[in-house]
């Protein structure tokens, strides 16, 4: 993602939290307005109001690298946009009592990788029993 993009999610980053606040059907006539951009970072931020999702989630959703995906949300939090949360692995926009930490950077190292995606299987493994548990 270029740097124009980056300073341009971290500009609307605020604007981004009141609009999502909004009612649905204002959100659906507000955003015919709005730069391609901004709609693809919205959808960013619909896709995990509902639950946490990882990166690699994210992405394959959304049809973006992972890399993508993080400096979007690093742009967010930058900007000011409080309504994610993060411990590394999954992302959500579940509010937390502290502030939003950014996600690291994506690495191209393979040990990097492969302990991540350890992690990431452990956290999914992880919620896929708590959401039995709570079925």
């Amino acid at each position: 993602m270029e740097d124009k993009y980056c300073r341009k999610i971290t500009d609307y980053a605020k604007s981004l939290a009141f609009f999502m606040s909004l009612q649905l059907e204002d959100r659906k006539r507000l955003e015919a307005l709005l730069p391609t951009g901004i709609k693809r970072t919205i959808e960013l931020i619909e896709l995990i109001e509902d639950r946490p999702m990882t990166v690699d989630r994210i992405a394959i959703e959304l049809n973006v690298t992972p890399q993508t995906v993080v400096q979007k949300i690093n742009c967010l939090i930058d900007g000011g946009y409080q309504n994610i949360s993060s411990d590394g692995y999954l992302v959500s926009s579940w509010l937390s009592d502290s502030s939003p930490k950014k996600l690291e950077t994506i690495t191209n190292n393979p040990r990097i990788k492969l302990k991540s995606s350890a992690k990431t299987i452990e956290q999914t493994a992880k919620l896929a029993i708590n959401e039995r548990k709570a079925s």
